[in-house]
């Protein structure tokens, strides 16, 4: 009998990072999402967008109640409750504010900034939370791919937000299904410990320039986490 051969897969890591109204998956919401495919070699930004490997969506807040016949979720808020400096951080790369430059209100730098205000844009200009949860989700199965022998390895850089803020979005509108955050994934942090040999190891200590155009803009924060990823998977482990 002839040997059955096994096909070797390939993996596919994606940095995701988000921005959040807050850090309590029960009470805040997430304003943005995003995420990057790791290259092994480093292409610009337009380039990851032309390929596809580059996300990028902005939500509408969480309603009270996510519609779903019999089966409805009852949330402990409207979605609009929020963190102040969360907030400060977190709306500063949303391309739905653009519009509202020289605004005290929209301004996060201002001390006039006023969140709410945010929350009601994304309100009226944010994807619905439903379509863009099954469309990155989407986006994201499509890395594991049977027939290109590659599987999917999610990955970020802090261990209680950005993965468990996500996955909740996925378990709450994609419910029982398997989906791209069921179990395991990668944490950036602990690989650059594993490199450095070092217990704990901080992106500073990392020796990689951070040319982020804003920091805490989910897209360029995933961009600039796959950079790091790079260096750690291709180039220090070879």
């Amino acid at each position: 009998m002839d040997e059955i051969k096994r096909v070797r897969h390939k993996p596919v890591f994606v940095m995701v990072d988000v921005e959040a109204s807050g850090g309590n998956m029960h009470r805040h919401s997430l304003l943005s999402w995003a995420a990057c495919v790791v290259t092994e070699e480093e292409i610009s930004k337009d380039e990851l967008r032309a390929k596809g490997f580059l996300y990028y969506d902005e939500i509408k807040p969480l309603d009270i109640r996510l519609t779903g016949g019999e089966n409805s979720k009852i949330l402990s808020s409207s979605g609009r409750e929020f963190d102040w400096k969360a907030m400060q951080v977190g709306c500063r790369g949303l391309r739905c504010l653009e519009k509202f430059k020289g605004i005290p209100e929209y301004n996060t730098w201002s001390p006039l900034f006023d969140p709410a205000k945010v929350l009601e844009e994304l309100e009226k200009s944010g994807t619905p939370v439903y379509e863009a949860t099954i469309t990155f989700e989407k986006w994201l199965q499509q890395f594991n791919n049977e027939q290109d022998a590659t599987f999917l390895v999610v990955g970020c850089d802090t261990q209680f937000f950005d993965g468990p803020l996500i996955k909740n979005y996925f378990d709450l509108f994609i419910g029982d299904r398997k989906h791209a955050l069921c179990h395991s994934g990668e944490n950036i942090k602990s690989r650059w410990a594993g490199v450095l040999r070092r217990v704990i190891a901080r992106k500073k200590s990392f020796g990689i320039k951070d040319d982020r155009a804003v920091k805490h803009c989910a897209e360029d924060d995933a961009i600039h986490l796959a950079k790091l990823a790079r260096e750690a998977i291709y180039k220090n482990c070879r």
